[in-house]
């Protein structure tokens, strides 16, 4: 790439300090190339013998000095042969601010030649404050098959290969054969799923890929078990809350109303789990006959008998009650109550963690 700095115009300094006062900025638009071989003095207004100009295609900051900017002109590869030993930066009024000379003549080379050059052409601008610089670029945009040609050249395999080459074209020939090489720079492979353990640190997946993996780790309206106290993402806890039918509408399409119908037209409700063991629905089993589909159940015991026998006895002028035994003059039995032991709910051991349902 052909640079140079530059030095302002006359014209140029005056557009600066005008534009600073009015705290306007300043706007530059295009970049021209010209053959002169005059040494530049400042009171230039024009190129000597221009011989192209085109909308600036790239800007920036030139690092390493203060205020210093750069700006770049790319030639399409359509444009016939000329050689540039000037080049000048213009304003959106069409003022030459600044321009520079070559040392030698720069060749850009077009479809008439046999040559191949870079026909990228820059020029370094210091400013007083890069601050109030204002770039309109025309980037090289568009490209179509037809079309491409006129603004790249195409590349050799060798220049294919070459991870410093830029702006160049390589075609589906080139791209296989740098497929092939494990060592190939800017080329990546595909994985085929996202279980490829063999490849997992050489291969790449897609957004899609990605996106159906996640959806694979739940059924939409499954309950999953989170050891986190938050609901993981794609999930809600089962709190019983009324959710948006229109922001879950797959869920909604799963679940529908069967633990609440919300406010009856926009939402709808998600089971509450909270504190909840889960048991399979019967279904017709008759293991838990006559059940429906996600109704309640209160804690309960299974009916049973504990044993026990008890007797009333009198025994001179005193009575009683004999457990087990016999009596000499045995009388009717009676229950016994016990004392109340335990807490409020019958229950197996049990960790708590949160019920989450998948969206």
């Amino acid at each position: 790439m052909a640079q140079r700095h530059s030095i302002v115009t006359v014209a140029g300094r005056n557009k600066e300090a005008a534009k600073l006062a009015a705290n306007t900025p300043l706007v530059f638009t295009h970049i021209a190339l010209g053959s002169g071989d005059r040494f530049p003095s400042g009171g230039e207004t024009e190129l000597e013998n221009e011989v192209h100009r085109g909308q600036i295609t790239s800007s920036g900051v030139e690092s390493g000095q203060a205020n210093a900017a750069w700006f770049d002109l790319y030639v399409p590869n359509n444009v016939n042969t000329f050689h540039a030993q000037e080049i000048g930066l213009f304003d959106e009024d069409g003022v030459l601010f600044a321009l520079s000379r070559y040392p030698e003549p720069v060749p850009k080379f077009g479809p008439d030649s046999s040559s191949v050059s870079d026909n990228t052409f820059r020029i370094i601008v210091v400013f007083a404050d890069t601050e109030n610089v204002v770039v309109r670029v025309n980037p090289v945009s568009g490209l179509t098959a037809n079309n491409l040609t006129q603004h790249l050249p195409w590349a050799t395999d060798e220049q294919a290969a070459d991870p410093n080459q830029t702006k160049r074209i390589i075609d589906p020939k080139q791209l296989h054969a740098l497929q092939a090489k494990t060592d190939a720079y800017g080329l990546v492979r595909l994985a085929a799923d996202l279980t490829d353990n063999e490849q997992n640190n050489k291969n790449v997946v897609t957004a899609g890929m990605l996106r159906t993996q996640m959806e694979s780790v739940g059924v939409i309206g499954s309950i999953i078990v989170s050891t986190a106290n938050s609901a993981p993402a794609g999930t809600l806890e089962c709190n019983g809350a009324a959710v948006s039918r229109t922001l879950y509408p797959e869920l909604f399409a799963v679940v529908g109303t069967v633990f609440g119908a919300g406010d009856g037209s926009t939402t709808f409700n998600i089971p509450d789990l909270r504190g909840e063991f889960l048991r399979g629905w019967d279904n017709g089993r008759g293991v838990d006959a006559a059940r429906a589909f996600a109704s309640q159940q209160a804690d309960e015991f299974k009916a049973h008998f504990h044993e026990h026998s008890s007797e009333r006895i009198t025994a001179g002028n005193g009575s009683g009650i004999m457990v087990g035994g016999d009596a000499a003059n045995a009388a009717q039995g009676y229950p016994i109550a016990t004392t109340s032991v335990g807490g409020s709910e019958t229950r197996p051991r049990n960790v708590a963690l949160m019920f989450c349902i998948k969206y």
